[in-house]
């Protein structure tokens, strides 16, 4: 988490499994805490978090999705939560409850994205 030129902390959550409870579990997360003035970094499109976890995706509807390599100029004063799509991403290959070879692409892309943000210090 870093302090962002607004001094607003800013974080980054990961998807993880798509076919598991994750994109759920964040959803949840974030409609039940008081998040304050924290800006989030939710990697992985809407598309991926409506297939898993459709009652709860509408309050998030606002929500931009931008691309990774947008994300350092994105003006967070506009939303405080993001969706960042994964070049990996197939509606079609979400299954849910059942441990896939896909689900393991998803998990591990957006958490290489993760990293890649820390090491750029945007996180």
């Amino acid at each position: 988490m870093r302090e962002t030129k607004n001094k607003n902390p800013r974080i980054a959550i990961t998807v993880g499994d798509p076919n598991g409870i994750g994109p759920e579990i964040i959803l949840k997360a974030l409609l039940e805490e008081n998040r304050g003035d924290v800006e989030f970094i939710l990697l992985g499109q809407k598309a991926l978090f409506r297939e898993s976890a459709r009652e709860m995706i509408s309050p998030f509807d606002e929500s931009p999705e931008v691309d990774f390599n947008l994300l350092p100029a994105f003006d967070f004063d506009k939303s405080n939560i993001v969706f960042v799509p994964l070049q990996s991403f197939c509606a079609n290959a979400v299954t849910l409850g059942e441990v896939t070879q896909y689900g393991g692409l998803i998990a591990g892309e957006s958490l290489q994205k993760a990293i890649h943000l820390g090491k750029e210090n945007q996180i």
